[in-house]
């Protein structure tokens, strides 16, 4: 039997959720398509399932309007 488990911690988490939050108002959300991407990515990567975590390999979607 496998267990789950996270790895990541909260000072991990609250420089990249701040980095996010910045940057969305900073380019009037542009960059929340990213941030999306990055939150996802760092939540997968620390968590494991037995002695292999999981991967996220999304990429972020935006209408090239820009």
């Amino acid at each position: 039997m496998h267990n789950f488990k996270f790895t990541g911690n909260a000072s991990e988490y609250f420089k990249i959720w701040i980095v996010n939050i910045l940057l969305s108002i900073g380019t009037l959300g542009v960059y929340s398509a990213w941030a999306k991407v990055r939150t996802k990515k760092y939540f997968y990567e620390n968590t494991w399932l037995g002695e292999h975590n999981f991967q996220y390999h999304g990429k972020s979607q935006t209408n090239g309007d820009l």
